[in-house]
């Protein structure tokens, strides 16, 4: 999200529908741990709700087994706090 253009292509992204969902899959899969908590911090976390339940095994397998680079940066609580919007 520190990339320049980020801020404004989240908005676009945010719209892209369900279009985006394999693309986010894939980002989820990667080694690049800061990506994935941008990704979901700022992009699914900014999409209806209905993309989490679609995402809800990706996400949950992160917040229940996270890497250490996943800890480290922080992305199984960004994980956490979107599961628990669909827990409600």
């Amino acid at each position: 999200y520190n990339w320049p253009v980020a801020q404004k292509i989240v908005p676009l992204l945010c719209k892209a529908g369900e279009d985006i969902i394999p693309v986010i899959k894939k980002i989820l899969m990667t080694d690049d741990d800061v990506w994935k908590y941008w990704v979901l911090s700022q992009v699914i976390d900014k999409m209806p709700i209905e993309f989490i339940i679609i995402l809800k095994e990706d996400i949950t397998k992160i917040e229940k087994a996270p890497t250490d680079g996943e800890k480290y940066d922080e992305v199984d609580i960004v994980a956490k706090e979107l599961l628990k919007k669909i827990n409600l």
